[in-house]
């Protein structure tokens, strides 16, 4: 299994042009990730995270809350990078639903 850790190594995206990549991105991932079950989950998993990191103590000392901050972004990120791996599918038919109804040929 690969896993990419940007949204432009996505062989989806990474067989557009570099011009048709951000519009992709416009026209298929993002709505992707702005569904409302995708937004829950988020909140909840948002909520959970600060509220272990609440009963850790990690908001005691500024040096702890950094890490816990900076590991929460990451964990975001990664979130956003599994959802998109879940609904391949459906984003590799957007995306050639796109590039067919724009007439733009994807590099080979």
């Amino acid at each position: 299994m690969n896993l990419y850790f940007t949204f432009s190594s996505l062989p989806e995206i990474q067989s557009l042009p570099s011009s048709e990549r951000k519009r992709a991105y416009d026209e298929c991932i993002h709505p992707l990730l702005m569904e409302w079950r995708v937004r829950l989950t988020k909140l909840v998993f948002t909520f959970l995270v600060f509220y272990g990191g609440y009963f850790l103590g990690v908001f005691d000392s500024i040096a702890r809350y950094t890490v816990f901050f900076a590991l929460y972004l990451a964990t975001d990120h990664l979130f956003d990078i599994c959802t998109i791996r879940l609904m391949r599918i459906r984003l590799a038919a957007a995306i050639s639903a796109r590039v067919s109804r724009h007439g733009d040929s994807p590099t080979t």
